[in-house]
């Protein structure tokens, strides 16, 4: 994704713990994106479209502008419900593959 950066807004959103998150900062993953969501921060988990809509506010930008990427169907489904495109993360190839598929529509 981070070939990317420099035209698209690149986020994150974590249903995450906070040892967790203490490593993510000391290893400084967060740095490469632009916006970070952490469900044990705002109180919110990945399963509630709130925390898709809230992401979207903090960038600033509507839902239906943003791709959302994940490993994991149900997330997926939830994002697209407030209007998000989505990709279901396989490997990177198909990945590239889909966004280049996205970003040119």
């Amino acid at each position: 994704i981070l070939s990317w950066h420099h035209c698209v807004n690149n986020w994150i959103i974590s249903n995450s713990i906070s040892a967790q998150v203490d490593l993510n900062k000391k290893l400084r993953i967060y740095n490469y994106f632009d916006e970070v969501v952490l469900s044990h921060e705002v109180k919110m988990s990945k399963d509630s479209e709130e925390i898709y809509l809230l992401a979207a506010k903090k960038l600033g930008v509507k839902t239906n502008e943003c791709i959302f990427i994940d490993d994991y169907g149900v997330f997926l489904r939830i994002a697209k419900s407030v209007g998000m495109k989505g990709i279901l993360f396989k490997d990177s190839e198909k990945l590239r593959y889909e966004l280049n598929y996205l970003l040119k529509q």
